[in-house]
């Protein structure tokens, strides 16, 4: 039979693994592991325009539209469906190259992505 010192050390030790846990899970994340993510209001006071760099897309069409849709998802499931991380793989492109065309920014961030990450 258990005594009663056994069953206070065991009750104790589990209350010491329960706190453990539960402090674990509230952990915030270390500064290295969050993503800097800037609205549009910020990073125009930061880069003088909008991240998206709009001003420097080309008219897209009906049949353009549909290919960058299609462009956009391979690229959204290469990067786990992280829209933020889409945006700013085809605005770094957008950057690269201003006058390239949209589909042609989408087509660089996925060959950019695939050579990255091989």
């Amino acid at each position: 039979m258990l005594t009663y010192r056994t069953l206070m050390a065991v009750g104790i030790a589990l209350i010491v693994a329960i706190a453990f846990v539960a402090l674990r899970a509230r952990r915030t994340p270390k500064q290295s592991d969050r993503v800097p993510q800037l609205s549009d209001r910020e990073a125009t006071r930061l880069l003088g325009r909008p991240i998206g760099g709009i001003e420097n897309a080309t008219k897209v069409t009906r049949g353009d539209n549909a290919q960058i849709q299609r462009l956009r998802q391979e690229l959204r499931v290469k990067v786990l469906h992280d829209e933020a991380a889409v945006n700013r793989l085809v605005a770094a492109e957008r950057e690269r190259a201003p006058s390239a065309s949209e589909v042609d920014c989408y087509r660089a961030a996925i060959a950019r992505w695939e050579r990255d990450n091989r």
